[in-house]
């Protein structure tokens, strides 16, 4: 591993150090970031993860569902709920 490496977590600890309620900010950056993971292992899985394919349910414009944009759309959900930073998110 690379000592050197810059982290999105190095990264914004440097560049919010000092600015007054920034660690509110760095903190949901950093809870995105860790679903946006999650989101990238489950497509790079796919169809082995049972991640594609129809989810069996309609969106709002009568569109079929893909399984992995039901389970997105609930690991960002639940990434940015468990940080209590977000009051209301809409998809």
């Amino acid at each position: 591993m690379h000592l050197g490496r810059t982290t999105l977590s190095k990264f914004l600890i440097q560049q919010l150090d000092g600015i007054e309620d920034a660690r509110d900010l760095g903190a949901l950056l950093i809870d995105v970031a860790a679903a946006v993971k999650t989101i990238s292992a489950m497509a790079a899985k796919g169809a082995l993860g049972d991640y594609l394919g129809k989810a069996g349910t309609e969106n709002v414009h009568g569109e079929s569902q893909v399984t992995l944009d039901v389970t997105s759309n609930e690991v960002i959900l639940k990434s940015c709920e468990w940080g209590g930073l977000v009051a209301g998110m809409a998809s």
